[in-house]
This record gives structure tokens, C-alpha cells and sequence, in this order.
């Protein structure tokens, strides 16, 4: 799995994809910026990417079209 990646979970591609399969299927895959899915650092960073995600869920943020 690649992406774009990024420091900032919010805007990390790799981490959304990966929170995504791990709630899809149980397993983290090897990814471009988390070769070991299986490390308690890893599964940490998943951890609070997801509860990040659910807080966000029910927010509405208003855009500007141009």
C-alpha cells in the first residue's frame, strides 16, 4: 500500500487507508511508511488516527466554493 503521507494523521492518506482495512479486515498490512504492521507502536498510531476519525465524524465544516 502507498500514498501520500504525512505527519499530520488528519491529512495522511496511508494512515486513513490503513484505519480503513483494519476495521474492514482485522490485519494491518505493510505500508510505504509502517513496514511492520504488527509493532505496539503502529497499532498506538492507528489507535488514535480512528478515535480522531469517529470524533470528526458527526462535524460539519463549511467550504468554499469557488
Amino acid at each position: 500500500m502507498s500514498g501520500h503521507t504525512d505527519a499530520d494523521a488528519d491529512r495522511c492518506e496511508v494512515i486513513r487507508a490503513l484505519v480503513a482495512v483494519r476495521r474492514l479486515t482485522g490485519v494491518v498490512p505493510p505500508s510505504v511508511k509502517y513496514p511492520d504492521g504488527l509493532t505496539a507502536g503502529v497499532r498506538s498510531a492507528l489507535d488514535a488516527a480512528e478515535a480522531m476519525y469517529e470524533g470528526e465524524r458527526g462535524r460539519l465544516s463549511p467550504v468554499t466554493v469557488i
